[in-house]
């Protein structure tokens, strides 16, 4: 996988970029002939290309590239970065006998609660405290999952996910994610544990493209270029492409 392109912690392989210039302002000449240029705010964007890759997973990037989906940083609230609120049950925020992993708060579940999603594909991330240690698992709905970054089967989860409603058992939870597509393996593999997930639908974007530090982007104008089929030892795969446009915010 490339790294000259990561977002949200994640390397996204890349086969061709353009920089853009995304700043608001005019220029041009007045009567006297003077060049007078009125820029309000420089940001920068990119259009990227992808290689070809297998359609589920050019599926779930462009996903992930429109920040679709749900975090919950539990920091101090119960909603996430895009309003969705966890209620019923008994749970609370805080810090307090058990510090956050990421932040400054955690939520407390007392009583079984539940969150509507109704996504029919799904993943979902999040951190669980297991006895001393706090623990972190992705799930997908094809019955994929890791364990502390370690793809692990047989794992009895800390949460249930059932006609579209998302169960959360009695314990401790931090930086919760759930997104409405299956992750392919290349990104449960490269999973942000060290940091917090992305404040979805907002994006970190480092690497070479991106130059020094780190510059918060959206995804915009994804487009899949035409789907081809192959077929090796009686397999049968359908490839494509992903076009994307980063724009700073």
């Amino acid at each position: 996988m490339s790294d000259i392109l990561t977002l949200g912690g994640i390397s996204i392989p890349v086969a061709s970029c353009t920089p853009a210039n995304d700043s608001v302002g005019s220029s041009g000449r007045g009567a006297n002939g003077n060049l007078h240029h009125d820029q309000t705010f420089k940001r920068r964007a990119w259009d990227i290309s992808t290689p070809i890759m297998p359609l589920h997973e050019v599926h779930a990037l462009e996903g992930f590239v429109l920040g679709e989906g749900h975090r919950f940083s539990f920091d101090t609230t119960k909603f996430s970065d895009k309003g969705l609120e966890i209620s019923g049950g008994s749970t609370s925020i805080g810090d307090d006998s058990v510090a956050p992993v990421h932040g400054v708060g955690r939520l407390d579940v007392q009583i079984g609660t539940d969150i509507e999603i109704g996504y029919e594909f799904w993943t979902i991330a999040y951190w669980y405290h297991a006895t001393n240690n706090w623990v972190h698992v992705i799930e997908t709905s094809d019955n994929r999952q890791w364990v502390d970054g370690v793809p692990l089967g047989g794992f009895t989860p800390e949460v249930d996910y059932l006609d579209g409603t998302l169960s959360l058992t009695p314990d401790y939870y931090d930086d919760l994610v759930i997104l409405p597509y299956e992750v392919p393996n290349f990104m449960g593999n490269q999973w942000p544990r060290a940091t917090p997930f992305a404040a979805l639908p907002r994006l970190d974007a480092s690497g070479p493209l991106i130059g020094r530090g780190v510059a918060i982007v959206q995804g915009v104008d994804t487009s899949t270029s035409d789907v081809v089929r192959s077929r090796w030892n009686g397999w049968s795969n359908l490839w494509a492409s992903l076009s994307f446009t980063l724009k700073e915010v």
